[in-house]
């Protein structure tokens, strides 16, 4: 959970917010937080991914949005648009510490506008952070020095993004994208003393994921007997995050225990083709009407660790993945949508979008969304809306698979996450999953009675119906019984993906902004 930075939206998870970077859907992470963290149970977009200093702005829509822009946007939609310029630039160097003197930190950043032909641009930018770790944990009592580490973790990053247009056949050909490497060290639990005869005086395993990212969209936009404007685009989208753990032993390996393992990596991709067609409709002053199909495809795939890494009860801290259920998944899915805005009046707006997503596991949903916004006077609008959303489970949620050490009852364990199609886990209750469904309303008012002052309200409240959940460290003598029929010793207690609840969200969020 410390090694990436996810988006949330009115209380609900990482998935249940559609990220697009200029209106093209953002690959996830590969990592799944499995975590008592914000976003437990799911694998968000990891935002840390882009360089700051390549965001030109940041669209933000707070409604549910899945007719319009796909299934994940439960709780609303990001859009980062990138810096697209042919000139100027930027760079700035940045160090901070903390006031308890640790976690000392060096930024560079920047960007730089160039020309391309004679109407195109390209603009390049960049990152390296740099990031010692914090710890706030308190003297270990049992042996009057400080033994774990909670905090931030050490972290190096380097990232550059690109965004660059050219006009090309009567329209623009257009590319943006970005890669970035990120190493981080994490501590896992002290082990005390005499845990293994590598470390006679305990010792704190460290865990360091190496993440590589990276995401490149290429197309071509143009206008079409001078009022529809097609839109044809292809992004892929990769996160791989590979891990090694040190300072650590393997219990079953005795006095001959490695103090370093490799524990495996877990690799996400994405690839999405666009074609959009839209246009203004003129009868009606502002009216606009879009239409457009969408192809994706992604896999998910596990790469086992080191044998020894898993061998017996495995290296303490990660063992991370072994090859008990190898794991390399792939899905296709399909959507077509169209979206229609229109003006009655000039003080009215109604819009309405429909949208039909086909999974290849899970079959397929149709959603639909309504909204309308009535300008009361000059300074006071009403707006509001509702509408119907869908999320499959994530191939992550599904296939994931990995021993890992945890906290319960005040103790130390290993818990077995495992793959709803596992036999231990379909022993134990897990079942196929399901794909959420939701209701969304919404309706608030804005206030702009001018001299700099806007004031925003809105109520909401999302129902979820089927939500997907990660169970909790299932344990105990029935566990245990169905573990040893199965003859696994190397962890004692199980979780795995549920649809789990029925949820309701409700809330309420005023914005107030003063500007002179």
């Amino acid at each position: 959970a410390a090694n990436s930075r996810p988006a949330t939206l009115r209380g609900l998870a990482p998935d249940q917010v559609l990220v697009l970077v200029n209106g093209k859907r953002r690959h996830t992470t590969s990592i799944l937080n499995t975590n008592n963290a914000v976003g437990r149970g799911s694998a968000g977009v990891d935002l840390d991914t882009i360089p700051a200093a390549s965001v030109g702005r940041i669209e933000i829509l707070r409604d549910g949005a899945a007719a319009q822009y796909g299934s994940d946007a439960i709780a609303g939609v990001v859009n980062l648009i990138l810096r697209g310029v042919d000139e100027g630039g930027f760079a700035s160097i940045q160090a901070s510490t903390t006031e308890e003197g640790d976690g000392d930190a060096y930024a560079v950043s920047g960007w730089v506008g160039l020309p391309l032909g004679e109407a195109g641009h390209v603009t390049l930018s960049g990152e390296y952070r740099d990031q010692q770790p914090t710890n706030r944990a308190n003297v270990d009592q049992r042996f009057n020095r400080v033994t774990y580490r909670f905090g931030d973790p050490d972290l190096t990053l380097l990232s550059f993004g690109l965004d660059a247009s050219l006009p090309v056949a009567g329209g623009e050909a257009y590319a943006f994208g970005t890669i970035t490497r990120k190493r981080s060290e994490n501590a896992a639990g002290f082990r005390v003393p005499g845990f293994s005869p590598v470390w006679p005086d305990g010792f704190l395993p460290k865990i360091r994921p190496l993440i590589w990212d990276g995401a490149i969209t290429v197309g071509w936009r143009t206008t079409l007997a001078d009022v529809w404007r097609l839109d044809v685009s292809n992004t892929y989208g990769q996160n791989k995050a590979s891990f090694d753990v040190v300072d650590t032993a393997n219990q079953t390996l005795g006095a001959a225990s490695p103090t370093e393992f490799y524990s495996g990596a877990v690799t996400y991709r994405q690839n999405v083709a666009d074609a959009t067609l839209s246009r203004p409709l003129p009868v009606w002053a502002g009216g606009n009407f879009a239409a457009g199909v969408q192809y994706r495809h992604e896999s998910f795939e596990i790469e086992p660790g080191d044998p020894l890494a898993y061998t017996g009860v495995g290296a303490d801290g990660f063992p991370g993945f072994n090859p008990r259920n190898p794991t390399d998944k792939s899905r296709n899915a399909y959507a077509a949508f169209a979206d229609l805005e229109l003006k009655p009046t000039e003080a009215l707006t109604l819009g309405g979008a429909v949208r039909y997503d086909h999974y290849g596991d899970f079959g397929g949903k149709a959603t639909w969304k309504a909204s309308g916004r009535f300008e009361v006077t000059d300074w006071l609008a009403l707006r509001s809306t509702v509408g119907t959303g869908f999320r499959a489970p994530s191939l992550q949620q599904q296939y994931f698979s990995a021993v890992a050490g945890a906290l319960s009852a005040g103790r130390l364990v290993t818990v077995g996450t495992l793959p709803v199609a596992d036999p231990v886990a379909r022993a134990l209750g897990a079942s196929k999953l399901k794909p959420e469904t939701s209701t969304s309303y919404a309706a608030g008012f804005v206030l702009d009675p001018g001299h700099g002052l806007t004031v925003t309200a809105d109520w909401f409240r999302i129902e979820i119906e089927d939500r997907i959940a990660l169970s909790e460290q299932l344990g105990g003598a029935s566990v245990t019984a169905v573990l040893n029929a199965a003859g696994i010793t190397g962890f004692q207690q199980v979780r795995f993906f549920t649809n789990a609840v029925d949820t309701t969200t409700d809330g309420f969020e005023l914005t107030a902004r003063y500007r002179r």
